[in-house]
């Protein structure tokens, strides 16, 4: 079973057509281009051109910017090699990284210490200095284990003409393939840089005999590796009529070597078995390569040509000593191969082990750089460059399958990423980018500290996981509306409730809903700072004044249709019933609050589902004299249900309790009235609801979850004082200028103190 190998190049008119240049990696994603730069700037970086070619400094600034700077790509990933043996020796190896899985020691190491250092060449390691600076590193340098499978398979001779392998020999040619596969079972990925001679196409419809079956059953049980295959150096090498592909003495190898691309003849090895065909620096396929033809589902093309290799030769005057060095005009398949193989150790790394290895390797398919094949005007796709069933159109290259590896591309999302809800991957979820939680004023910073410090995982559309900040899907409330709030200073709302006004302006009850009333009925927009009828946004209300009492039922209203105007929306309704004394010094207040698609002001969306409560709560004011100054005291207890549906939150059983305080003293002065103001507004003092956050999947795809409990209490808590003088400066003509000091804005720990100034005047017409 003779190596692929490199033959003098034939007169360029006597080959296939090398195709298009495939196009080149994409830039660089300007938030990685810091990480990237130490790798792309490396002189061991660029020594070796396909690591570029490959977009591998894109993958390894993004496991560098996850990971830690300087963390070597490849770790977890097992990589088997079946070869000629390897010169554990040789500087470039981490000798503990490597096992051999047999004893053999009669094999020439040459080929094997090659194809083995474009896999995992140190970087940065101890090199002679008769070979420093210019040495490179490989693909995947960090992998956890090397494992060499030694045997002598022969050499090649490229003044030898082609032959193809006789079909009563392709049974025993594929047993042994199988008995080498099977001493190589303890790895993800096995390299396997040789193979049968033969173009595939050649082989269609025929019976290899019994040893060909058991073989290829053996090979159909992978247990999770997958097989890659040089897909041959066959082109343009000396042959002879009747040879299958001979022309004028030349081959033309327009399929893989029959080793390559046993997954046209075996359905059944089409998911972990790949032909890598070889490029050249220009981006186009190598002279000598075979090209991908009909096995191009499941060919890929990587670079083979003029590439740097570690090199280690017995020393002719001294059996016992090795000549190690670098080869840096390596050419074959056989080079092209292992830059595949080191391309799924880095996605097996940046994907955490999560991933199937058949699944790394459909994703190196879905990501690589193609220009698909034209077909003629009234023509169609031939159907094994046919990836979607119509015809009209070609996905895949003749010459290169499904294109060149593109670790930049693999190591990205693939369409748009989503949140799993489910037990599975396949099973979807909402978009990320439509799923978030947005706070409360009264939760303050109580969402986001709970998802602080931990990671989510997202999906593609490949299924798999990448991971970002769960932080980042929380958003605090936004503050208070400058002008709403002037409005309802203005008003005088910004208290905790409707306590009676210490200032005298009379004991209005549903102050917080409306800013003025009418036979009877309470009607008009609600402040922006109340305590829990706060919680209804833009309220409208109407009611009934018995005597002291005011029975009243109040819904939240919304921007909509035309500008300025707002349409009834009944996110926030429910009804509340308050009482004052005769003497306006004590009242008492109790209400029932439905919030349908929020919890005290919070909400949630996509993946998070949807959050409402049903709130009861209770209050209480009372008024007094002190001298000159008018002392009003109020405050306001709840008690909410929180519901939570059709996302990762939970609320079974959950409880929540908030309240709400003010403290005003007034007197007269300069012909109006000086207020001093101590407020909490509408908090939540405890609670709790469940988060059901993802974090990974299995290889098998079921979505792995943690746990977390939401607290729904925030961090700090807000005190206003203020200090403010209403007077009357002309008939129906009231100002009123005033400032706040806020502590703790938002009920958030640590946020820096806000000083507020208004300044208002009230005409009544």
């Amino acid at each position: 079973m003779p190596p692929p190998s490199v033959s003098d190049p034939p007169p360029v008119d006597q080959l296939p057509p090398l195709g298009p240049r495939v196009p080149p990696p994409a830039a660089v994603p300007a938030d990685l281009r810091d990480l990237t730069a130490p790798y792309s700037d490396d002189a061991e970086y660029d020594a070796a051109w396909g690591l570029a070619e490959i977009g591998a400094a894109t993958a390894y600034a993004r496991i560098a910017r996850r990971d830690g700077p300087g963390t070597a790509p490849g770790a977890g990933a097992r990589v088997g090699v079946i070869d000629t043996g390897i010169d554990a020796g040789h500087w470039e190896f981490d000798a503990s990284r490597i096992r051999n899985t047999n004893a053999r020691t009669d094999t020439d190491k040459t080929h094997g210490t090659q194809v083995a250092s474009i896999i995992a060449a140190r970087r940065d390691g101890p090199v002679p200095d008769e070979f420093s600076p210019d040495d490179f590193h490989g693909v995947a340098w960090g992998v956890d284990l090397l494992q060499m499978t030694a045997v002598d398979f022969g050499s090649a001779d490229p003044d030898r003409n082609y032959e193809g392998t006789a079909v009563a020999e392709v049974g025993a040619d594929v047993e042994q393939l199988a008995g080498w596969v099977a001493e190589a079972s303890s790895v993800d990925f096995l390299n396997m840089s040789f193979g049968i001679t033969g173009l595939v196409e050649n082989y269609l419809g025929e019976d290899f005999g019994p040893d060909y079956a058991a073989a290829v059953e053996t090979l159909a049980r992978p247990g999770g590796r997958v097989f890659v295959f040089a897909a041959g150096n066959t082109n343009g090498h000396r042959c002879e009529a009747p040879e299958p592909g001979c022309v004028e003495d030349r081959m033309r190898a327009t399929s893989p070597d029959l080793s390559a691309g046993l997954p046209v003849l075996e359905a059944s090895l089409r998911g972990h078995v790949v032909a890598v065909v070889a490029t050249d620096p220009d981006g186009r396929i190598a002279e000598f390569s075979n090209r991908c033809g009909i096995a191009a589902k499941w060919c890929i093309a990587a670079p083979g040509e003029l590439v740097p290799t570690a090199t280690s030769e017995p020393d002719p005057d001294d059996a016992g000593r090795r000549l190690r060095g670098y080869e840096w005009a390596s050419s074959g398949t056989s080079f092209a191969a292992p830059y595949v193989t080191g391309g799924l150790a880095v996605l097996k790394h940046w994907f955490r082990s999560q991933m199937a290895n058949e699944a790394l390797l459909a994703r190196l398919y879905a990501t690589a750089r193609v220009t698909p094949d034209a077909i003629p005007e009234g023509g169609s796709c031939p159907a094994h460059l046919d990836l979607d069933g119509d015809r009209s159109a070609c996905e895949l290259s003749s010459a290169f399958g499904h294109g060149i590896m593109d670790l930049g591309a693999a190591t990205a999302p693939v369409g748009t990423t989503s949140i799993a809800l489910g037990g599975r991957v396949t099973e979807g979820g909402p978009a990320a980018r439509s799923s978030g939680i947005v706070s409360g004023r009264a939760m303050g910073d109580a969402l986001g500290r709970a998802l602080a410090g931990r990671r989510i995982a997202v999906f593609d559309t490949l299924g798999a996981p990448f991971w970002t900040d769960a932080a980042g899907f929380a958003a605090d409330a936004a503050p208070p509306d400058p002008a709403a709030r002037l409005s309802g200073w203005l008003a005088g709302t910004d208290g905790a409730g409707a306590a009676p006004s210490a200032s005298g302006e009379g004991g209005r009850v549903l102050a917080i809903l409306a800013g003025s009333a009418e036979n009877g009925l309470e009607v008009g927009p609600g402040g922006p700072e109340g305590a829990h009828l706060g919680l209804a946004s833009r309220p409208v209300a109407a009611g009934v004044r018995l005597g002291n009492t005011v029975l009243s039922a109040f819904a939240s209203t919304r921007p909509g249709g035309d500008p300025g105007a707002h349409a009834l929306a009944s996110d926030t309704h429910g009804v509340a019933l308050s009482w004052n004394a005769a003497d306006g010094r004590t009242g008492l207040r109790a209400g029932q609050i439905r919030e349908t698609d929020t919890l005290f002001g919070a909400g949630a969306q996509g993946a998070f589902g949807s959050l409402s409560s049903g709130l009861s709560y209770v209050g209480a004011s009372r008024a007094f004299e002190a001298g000159d100054w008018r002392i009003g005291l109020a405050g306001e207890i709840g008690r909410a249900a929180p519901e939570a549906a059709g996302g990762m939150l939970a609320a079974a059983g959950a409880r929540a309790f908030s309240t709400a305080f003010s403290a005003e003293a007034a007197r007269p002065l300069a012909g109006g009235t000086l207020r001093l103001l101590l407020l909490q507004p509408l908090r939540v003092e405890s609670g709790r609801l469940g988060l059901s956050l993802p974090t990974g999947r299995t290889p098998e795809g079921a979505v792995v979850r943690e746990r977390v409990a939401v607290d729904l209490e925030p961090s700090g808590r807000q005190i206003d004082a203020g200090i403010d003088w209403t007077g009357a400066i002309a008939p129906g003509a009231v100002l009123r200028v005033g400032a706040r000091l806020i502590h703790e804005p938002g009920h958030i720990a640590g946020r820096n103190p806000e000083a507020v100034a208004f300044a208002g005047l009230r005409i009544r017409m």
